[in-house]
């Protein structure tokens, strides 16, 4: 297959960058509704994330903020913290880009969701990479990011290639909905059982406290499929090597997602991360819902001022009733299927991404025959 090599710039109609703007800035505040205001910690790669975090702006500060709006077909990226995730704006919904976050709006010899699809690749995450600069927050300058390299086979090439890897996103997609839909019911289960028991007397510390994790540097990771968990909401990279035991409770530590609580149900690095494993509590589930139903609070706990941390210390020293080992007990048995079921599309939702992400060098290449995909 022909593809031109282009830069970012050569396929970029307009880039939407208002990373600078505050409601303050503007003379206005936060409202309780409205329109909303998305900033980089509630973007992680082909999905929004962090919803309870999100901001709102009235109408009248939506249109001094978004001077340039945000269309479908839209790519936003994040800057820094997290850095380099992509997502694909599919919506007439009208947002505000809040920190961290440019908008590319994509020329119109161009296919939008190709160019997304690519933004995603492993080999355009190297080169975005490789254009960052800053050793304690990584993040990267529009003008780098237009310089990237973007490989362009003709228009009808591109529909044919993001009509095949969007009905794998779908799939991912619905994957996720129903994760959603089943972490729900798992906290709808939790509040019916501990709702007068979340806070009370006694602190967290007195039944388990997380460990900190060791630091590991990309650069020092060593090839394998082990996740890395440091302050993001994704691995940082991969190593071959764990220091936990599954089931994982992980807390980012720090950064701009410093206090973010996910499950990992295998083995997994701690970096840049406190961690509950199974050397700490043979009750993994009932301690990751009673984090994730107060994760507001924890990350109203961070502490630091040129960078937010959350420690163990943060989370042993939140408050809960007297819960018996035998409501924990039963709980856990309660949610196991559920999270059975979390976990099994969880791996489905990997190996449709490895499939993704292996398929659309195979297109580019020419590898694969897309000459019967109707567009």
């Amino acid at each position: 297959m022909n593809c031109k090599a282009l830069s970012l710039k050569e396929i970029v109609s307009e880039i939407i960058d208002y990373r600078g703007k505050t409601p303050k800035k503007l003379g206005a505040d936060w409202s309780d509704t409205g329109y909303r205001a998305l900033s980089a910690k509630n973007i992680k790669t082909g999905e929004i994330v962090q919803e309870d975090t999100i901001r709102f702006v009235d109408d009248d500060l939506y249109h001094k903020w978004m001077k340039q709006e945000v269309d479908r077909g839209t790519i936003l990226i994040t800057s820094e913290a997290p850095f380099g995730q992509v997502l694909y704006w599919n919506s007439d919904e009208k947002i505000v880009l809040s920190q961290r976050i440019f908008g590319l709006k994509i020329k119109s010899e161009f296919d939008s969701k190709y160019i997304y699809y690519y933004m995603t690749s492993s080999n355009y995450q190297y080169e975005l990479s490789g254009r960052a600069t800053g050793s304690t927050v990584t993040g990267l300058r529009q003008p780098e990011l237009l310089k990237t390299t973007i490989r362009c086979p003709d228009i009808y090439q591109q529909k044919k290639i993001s009509k095949i890897l969007s009905n794998i996103d779908a799939k991912i997609e619905c994957n996720n909905r129903t994760n959603d839909n089943l972490l729900e019911i798992s906290k709808t289960i939790f509040s019916n059982d501990f709702s007068d028991k979340i806070r009370g007397g006694k602190e967290i510390g007195d039944y388990l406290v997380p460990k900190r994790g060791k630091a590991l540097l990309s650069k020092d990771a060593i090839k394998g499929d082990i996740p890395v968990i440091a302050g993001g909401l994704e691995p940082a990279t991969f190593h071959n090597l764990s220091n936990t035991k599954a089931p994982v409770i992980t807390i980012s530590a720090s950064g701009a997602n410093a206090g973010f609580v996910n499950l990992w149900q295998r083995e997994v690095w701690s970096s840049d991360s406190s961690f509950i494993d199974a050397t700490i509590t043979e009750n993994p589930f009932f301690w990751y819902v009673m984090l994730v139903v107060r994760q507001d609070e924890i990350y109203k706990a961070q502490t630091g001022s040129a960078q937010a941390h959350i420690y163990p210390k943060h989370i042993a020293e939140m408050s809960i009733g007297d819960i018996k080992q035998s409501e924990i007990s039963t709980y856990e048995k309660k949610v196991a299927s559920i999270f059975e079921q979390i976990e099994q599309n969880k791996t489905e939702n990997r190996r449709l991404t490895k499939l993704r992400d292996t398929l659309l060098p195979e297109l580019l290449n020419g590898r694969i025959d897309i000459s019967n995909i109707d567009v």
